[in-house]
């Protein structure tokens, strides 16, 4: 996560919100975002990232649209466009009590409890 903090002038919560984005890209693709972000630059990752970088989220097991929806509002460049924390906690409670999403579209979720059974 380190690797995404660029500046500490202004650091403050917003700045964990970010990462929070960066981590729940990591759950969804199991990679490291810094890796899968180091195969992009073509030139410092503080430009890079202030152009407005960010992992895709188009790979072949693209997300849901509720978790790209938080991811990107996550990430967003401006701070006070990023959510607050209680706005995970419920999308996390909502996802894990949605009966409606197909057992598929939660891969992470699904491995991890078959693997405690």
């Amino acid at each position: 996560l380190t690797h995404f903090i660029i500046s500490v002038q202004n650091y403050d919560h917003k700045a964990d919100i970010y990462s929070i984005g960066i981590v729940l890209w990591e759950m969804w693709y199991g990679r490291d975002a810094a890796d899968y972000i180091q195969q992009q630059l073509f030139g410092p990752l503080e430009t890079a990232i202030k152009n407005g970088l960010r992992p895709s989220l188009k790979q072949n097991t693209k997300p849901p649209e509720s978790w790209i929806e938080m991811i990107e509002m996550s990430w967003n460049y401006d701070p006070a466009l990023r959510p607050v924390i209680d706005k995970h906690c419920q999308f996390f409670e909502n996802y894990l009590n949605n009966e409606d999403e197909a057992a598929e579209d939660k891969p992470m979720i699904n491995n991890l409890n078959s693997s405690q059974r």
